[in-house]
């Protein structure tokens, strides 16, 4: 799902960046790698916080929409209040049952906003 995936990119460019900072923190030629790689550190770690929170608080809200299109596994939901979500759905959920017009029920985190799961309303 998209949180999950979002948790562990986070989780390794924050450690990258960790790594950057420090393995160049006293190199004079290095100062702008380390103030790049301290900003994405941070930004990173905001992201990360936001995900376990989310996760660990079990803190979701269920949207309700219609799929506006699916390519392979990518869906595009058109949510009750007019904007569009993008969810990646996982193969044993059988992408072929999202078709367009199809009425989904999402969960998003409260906090990052991104898709925890989906599934349809009709089954």
């Amino acid at each position: 799902m998209q949180m999950k995936t979002s948790l562990l990119l986070s989780a390794m460019l924050m450690a990258v960046a960790a790594g950057q900072v420090f393995g160049r923190w006293g190199d004079d030629r290095y100062q702008v790698l380390v103030i790049v790689f301290g900003i994405t550190g941070i930004a990173a770690a905001v992201v990360l916080f936001m995900l376990i929170m989310d996760l660990i608080r079990k803190d979701f809200r269920t949207a309700r929409g219609t799929v506006a299109s699916r390519h392979r596994n990518q869906v595009w939901v058109k949510l009750d209040n007019g904007k569009h979500q993008s969810c990646v759905i996982s193969a044993d959920q059988k992408p072929e049952h999202f078709a367009a017009g199809e009425p989904v029920e999402l969960m998003l985190g409260r906090r990052s906003k991104m898709v925890h799961r989906i599934k349809t309303l009709t089954s």
